[in-house]
């Protein structure tokens, strides 16, 4: 009876934690743009890392686009 205890504890306690995991998990989602005719456009699968617009879900990276001399090497249309 005690082992049964025990191994239903060990289990809701694995259980507890993967879902505490699993919650935290995201992940990233890195902008390319560059999407022909749709360059700036956030709302573009093609546009992300991970070819879809992000969620509430991901980390969303925006790489700095700006050379040493503070110019944009991106050019929106």
């Amino acid at each position: 009876m005690k082992n049964q205890k025990s191994s239903i504890a060990l289990s809701l306690a694995l259980v507890v934690v993967l879902f505490a995991t699993s919650l935290s998990a995201q992940t990233e989602n890195t902008w390319r743009g560059g999407k022909p005719g749709r360059v700036a456009d956030w709302n573009i699968a093609a546009n992300w890392s991970k070819n879809r617009v992000p969620n509430e879900f991901d980390h969303v990276v925006i790489p700095n686009t700006r050379d040493h001399a503070g110019n944009s090497r991106v050019t929106f249309h």
